[in-house]
């Protein structure tokens, strides 16, 4: 059986739903879903009764009965839901309405979907790339847990942006970070990425693309340093001290630059 699924657009300016269709693919999304809701791509009055998943693209409209009325509903209603696109995860480039945008007076204030209602996954970008969209809904059709695990790591920490990764010299000067922020909030400065806080919309782009997001550290120090005599960080355990090549602590430079880490960072990575 097909899973049900509904598109919902609250506070948004289409963006997030027109990247899926810039996948070119909506035939196969269609013939894989029981799309039962989704104003750009079928002709429904009415949300639906039951979902397996409930996509809502948008802010909520503080003021805006509809939108919180229309999300607690299909809340209740759905198995699981995701938070599509910037807006939809932490209000994104809608924070900064208030004086900058001259909102209309009935809009002038917003939440994010988790502020309502539970939210089981959240898609970040401003807007998400049409691969990733494609991407989740592929997962969600396999049941792929693994693979949505992601997903809802972006949700329960929304609100955690590059500078997590750069205040615990994790960072490894990659770059992906400052290539993908829509907004130009990021700037190399000596290889590390610098954040202006005012102009970020908080899209999670950044923190997604970041190799360093979402490494098993438990893992790691279990297996590749479960010998080694360095001390466990209170955070993040060896893995931090061992592989943080460019640290200013001299010690963390002196195990980073150790001839076996490196190759068994190297045999990680490849």
């Amino acid at each position: 059986m097909k899973p049900k699924v509904g598109v919902f657009q609250l506070a948004s300016c289409s963006g997030c739903l027109l990247s899926h269709l810039d996948t070119g693919k909506i035939s196969e999304f269609l013939n894989d879903y029981d799309v039962k809701y989704y104003p750009l791509v079928i002709d429904a009055r009415n949300p639906p009764e039951e979902l397996d998943l409930a996509v809502f693209e948008g802010a909520v409209g503080t003021i805006e009965k509809g939108h919180m009325k229309l999300v607690t509903e299909i809340r209740q209603r759905s198995k699981k839901v995701a938070a599509l696109g910037a807006c939809a995860v932490t209000t994104g480039i809608l924070m900064h309405s208030a004086g900058n945008q001259m909102p209309m007076p009935e809009t002038d204030a917003f939440l994010p979907i988790s502020e309502l209602v539970k939210v089981d996954y959240a898609i970040p970008g401003c807007p998400p790339s049409a691969e990733i969209i494609e991407r989740f809904f592929n997962a969600f059709l396999r049941n792929d847990e693994k693979y949505l695990q992601a997903f809802t790591n972006i949700e329960e920490n929304s609100e955690i942006n590059i500078r997590y990764i750069t205040q615990r010299a994790l960072c490894i000067s990659c770059g992906l970070c400052t290539a993908v922020c829509p907004t130009l909030a990021l700037s190399d400065i000596e290889g590390k990425p610098v954040l202006r806080d005012e102009i970020c919309v908080k899209c999670g782009e950044c923190r997604f693309q970041c190799p360093r997001s979402y490494m098993p550290l438990d893992y790691i120090n279990e297996t590749v340093f479960k010998d080694e005599s360095t001390s466990i960080d209170e955070y993040l355990g060896r893995y931090m001290s061992i592989y943080t090549v460019r640290a200013t602590n001299q010690e963390i430079l002196k195990n980073a630059q150790s001839g076996g880490t490196t190759t068994a960072l190297m045999n990680y990575c490849l």
